[in-house]
């Protein structure tokens, strides 16, 4: 099994998730609901997680989670800033 140096978790309530897919896909909420189930639990993920990023909100929320992170990750990593971010 591949190790990983971070998990992170990207996660948004059901009702949320069911909505993206009807429009991004099609899939009817049953149909959503089968793909879901057929899936680790969403809080299974959390447990595992390293970081847990919310993405049931507004996109300007999730960019700021996604910023923070990025600063985290950078802050621990022993070669700093990777090339380009000068």
């Amino acid at each position: 099994m591949p190790t990983f140096d971070v998990v992170v978790v990207v996660y948004a309530p059901f009702d949320v998730r069911a909505a993206r897919l009807a429009r991004r896909s099609g899939l009817s909420r049953e149909d959503a609901a089968a793909r879901d189930a057929a899936q680790m639990p969403l809080d299974d993920k959390v447990a595992l997680a390293d970081f847990v990023i919310d993405n049931g909100g507004a996109e300007v929320n999730l960019e700021t989670q996604v910023a923070h992170l990025w600063d985290e990750l950078v802050a621990r990593s022993p070669v700093g800033a990777p090339p380009g971010d000068a």
